[in-house]
């Protein structure tokens, strides 16, 4: 299949016709932006608790996060098993066997509707989707059977899924070209803007003296946890902040990690730490990491002349019932932390990621299963 743009059926007609010709599936897509939406909220939206609708959701080959989500809006057919053999309701598709054994017409159903995968599309398009009980082994193994079936399950259960949504959270692979756009605003693009990091270090020079023979002569010293990337991304990082004169080194601890970075007598001048920028729940972010009265202050920033102010309206936020307000609350503090430099968003444990042509400013948070969407913007 031809690339697929945002708002257009694919295939057309034509192109329908010429799949027709030795295909007996064939998807007919059209791909929106659904990022306001996350899957269980596009499952009730489009599901609307009928029957012979689902959400699956799958990972990645070789990541244990979601990056697909599969939600089935409606299905022609059901196909399950009642004592051993096959029973279809709704409308199977001419072709198929509709009586028999229930393996026997799984497996011919399977093979009659088997159609080579089409380019540019996700792994699943449509079919059968449902379950397989631990029974369904009594079809091949001799076992004997003294339990009663109390539950009246079937065992096995497929539907038909021909209306299907399939989201997808996009990275860096989804898009081979790679726009290197610069941000008027910030001086911020993908490659690394290294002439604008040189003008800021060189009116460092005279601006903090100290501060630029410390990055410079003495070299900054960054706390690490081991991890298996270690000798991938530490030569990369030295190497990106030696560009422009800066050293840098880390010193990864084994073992206690929190306790040495949040204790000023045994931290370095750095340290690394997971944080989800623009949680609608900040609650459990905010006051933690950038409060005295949070129990994981690693940003240490109670002596700085702005924290007075970020505290008050931390208390603010924390006795805001309205959830969009508190939202929109917790979100002008976690700008106001990167503003005043007491986290770094470049130091994410989760490097920050930033693709596609158009779309800039982009890092995916993990845990989250999602964008930091605030974060955003679009290079018109």
């Amino acid at each position: 299949m031809n690339s697929i743009k945002l708002g257009v059926s694919t295939p057309d007609l034509e192109q329908f016709k010429f799949y027709a010709k030795d295909r007996k599936v064939i998807p007919v897509v059209r791909q929106l932006i659904g990022d306001s939406f996350t899957p269980v909220g596009l499952y009730k939206a489009l599901a609307n608790e009928r029957p012979g609708t689902f959400l699956l959701e799958s990972a990645e080959h070789g990541q244990s996060w979601s990056r697909y989500s599969f939600i089935g809006v409606s299905s022609s057919a059901t196909l399950r098993s009642n004592d051993g053999k096959a029973l279809w309701t709704g409308k199977p598709p001419k072709g198929v066997l509709l009586e028999g054994q229930i393996w026997d017409v799984f497996k011919q159903t399977l093979d009659f509707l088997a159609t080579k995968p089409l380019p540019n599309l996700p792994p699943l398009t449509g079919g059968l989707v449902g379950y397989m009980a631990y029974d369904i082994v009594r079809l091949f193994e001799k076992i004997p059977a003294n339990n009663p079936d109390e539950t009246k399950v079937p065992d096995l259960g497929m539907l038909l899924a021909t209306d299907f949504a399939a989201t997808k959270v996009v990275g860096p692979s989804d898009h081979k070209n790679t726009a290197d756009v610069l941000d008027a605003t910030t001086g911020f693009k993908p490659s690394g803007n290294v002439a604008k990091a040189q003008a800021l270090m060189d009116a460092a020079k005279t601006k903090c003296p100290a501060d630029y023979t410390k990055a410079t002569v003495t070299g900054i010293v960054i706390d690490g946890r081991p991890s298996a990337s270690d000798n991938d991304t530490i030569p990369i990082n030295v190497a990106a902040f030696a560009r422009v004169g800066i050293k840098i080194s880390y010193n990864l601890i084994k073992s206690g990690y929190y306790p040495t970075v949040m204790d000023a007598t045994k931290q370095s001048d750095l340290s690394t730490s997971g944080w989800g920028a623009d949680w609608a729940n900040a609650s459990t972010v905010i006051p933690e990491l950038f409060t005295t009265a949070g129990g994981f202050n690693l940003s240490q920033n109670s002596k700085d002349p702005a924290y007075k102010a970020f505290e008050d309206k931390v208390n603010l936020a924390m006795k805001t019932t309205d959830r969009k307000k508190q939202a929109a609350l917790w979100k002008e503090l976690d700008k106001e932390a990167m503003k005043n430099f007491w986290v770094l968003p470049t130091l994410f444990g989760k490097a920050q990621e930033v693709w596609g042509s158009k779309v800039q400013n982009v890092f995916f948070w993990v845990p989250q299963g999602n964008l930091a969407y605030g974060k955003l913007w679009i290079n018109q």
